[in-house]
């Protein structure tokens, strides 16, 4: 059995928008993902439904063997904290914290020992390159090295899912490379989604699914 497993999701919103129609898609642990498609086709619409940011309309989304949406918003709340971690196109740091401390927010939120704590988020830092920019804060960094701590912050609870969207967006082509290759190597334990338009980000991935006005397939949408 998959590890993720969603059986014709859908997603309406009222009166008459599908912004989401029967997408069915398994995703096994170590394995990587690209979500292709054109803006407004649905992407990130299955990604909040794949990380529980979203409740479908329909369908179902079993993770570890959870129908998670039977869970109540408190219930997925905790799930989605414990199973789930996110790498977004614009970072979402928090600007008064260091690269450190905002690793360690992440830590502190899952339960993870304070004795244990900046030495892990060290540790994940370290491991994306950043061991000179620890104690800096993210108005000092650059989109490059933010994206790195945005990378380290997700990765440093060890969530068997990492959702990523747009993760390259705002970064040149180099540090793109850099960045995406840091994504795929960071542990052979997680199932690794990306959202993207990029092919050249898509290739690197196991497997591409596309979705094209709300609909979900394994080939691409013309």
């Amino acid at each position: 059995m998959a590890y993720l497993q969603a059986e014709s999701l859908r997603r309406e919103f009222p009166p008459a928008v599908v912004a989401l129609a029967d997408a069915t898609l398994e995703i096994e642990l170590g394995e990587s993902v690209a979500i292709c498609g054109r803006s407004g086709s649905g992407k990130s619409t299955l990604l909040a439904l794949l990380g529980l940011l979203d409740a479908p309309s329909g369908g179902s989304c079993r993770i570890d063997g959870v129908a998670t949406e039977q869970l109540r918003r408190r219930q997925r709340a905790e799930f989605r904290r414990t199973h789930i971690g996110f790498v977004f196109q614009s970072f979402h740091l928090i600007p008064h914290l260091t690269a450190t401390e905002n690793v360690i927010v992440a830590l502190d939120t899952r339960g993870t020992r304070r004795s244990q704590q900046r030495r892990r988020a060290v540790a994940e830092l370290e491991r994306v390159g950043l061991a000179d920019r620890l104690n800096s804060l993210p108005v000092t960094m650059s989109g490059g090295e933010q994206q790195r701590v945005a990378i380290a912050r997700a990765v440093a609870t060890a969530p068997p899912i990492l959702l990523c969207d747009e993760p390259t967006g705002n970064l040149d082509s180099t540090t793109a490379h850099d960045v995406l290759e840091i994504l795929l190597t960071a542990t052979t334990a997680t199932a690794v989604v990306i959202v993207t338009h990029e092919e050249a980000v898509a290739s690197r991935c196991d497997r591409t699914v596309w979705v094209n006005d709300g609909v979900l397939t394994e080939t691409r949408a013309e």
